[in-house]
């Protein structure tokens, strides 16, 4: 395969796309039932640059603690497992129960997905039981090296791609008890 140029355009910096971002996440919001909030340009352009993990704190952070806070009026302490789409809703969902009523020992169980340094830290103290770490440094690494190998006209060969096509990144489980080996990766 000979490749003659190749763009990476992650955050709109050749062409302006925060327009076209925000209408569709806005429009995947709408599809919720539970959710009354709708992303702007503006919004989307107040984060440019930022790491996901701050992009979801910033846009959706009190929405997860918010919605936590709702269930937690609305069952109590009957929750028994709370397992969440990323680590900031898991932190949200910390976050409702450090405000609530209900004692430390009838938390539920809360997990997250992503391995930030924060939820790996709420690991560490106790206050979420676990995470998937998802290996970025790793992603970032094969990235690069299949940009260049594209580039260069190279093999791709010796880089393990599913179907040919497809770069899959190690997934890796965090409780307490492996949690001091992914802190500070």
């Amino acid at each position: 395969m000979k490749v003659e140029s190749l763009i990476f355009d992650m955050d709109g910096t050749l062409w302006d796309s925060a327009a076209n971002v925000a209408a569709s996440w806005s429009e995947v919001l709408e599809r919720q039932a539970d959710v009354d909030m709708k992303v702007t340009e503006a919004d989307i352009k107040s984060v440019m640059g930022m790491p996901m993990d701050a992009i979801a704190d910033k846009l959706f952070g009190a929405y997860s603690e918010d919605r936590m806070t709702q269930l937690i009026s609305q069952y109590g302490s009957q929750i028994e497992l709370v397992i969440s789409n990323n680590d900031e809703m898991a932190l949200g969902a910390v976050e409702a129960y450090d405000n609530s009523s209900i004692s430390r020992d009838k938390w539920p169980v809360i997990f997250g997905i992503d391995g930030l340094d924060d939820a790996l830290q709420a690991i560490k103290q106790g206050n979420m039981q676990g995470t998937v770490y998802n290996d970025k440094e790793a992603q970032a690494g094969e990235i690069a090296r299949l940009a260049v190998d594209l580039f260069k006209g190279n093999s791709l060969d010796g880089h393990n791609l599913d179907e040919g096509k497809y770069y899959v990144s190690p997934y890796w489980k965090v409780d307490v008890d492996s949690v001091d080996d992914f802190l500070h990766r």
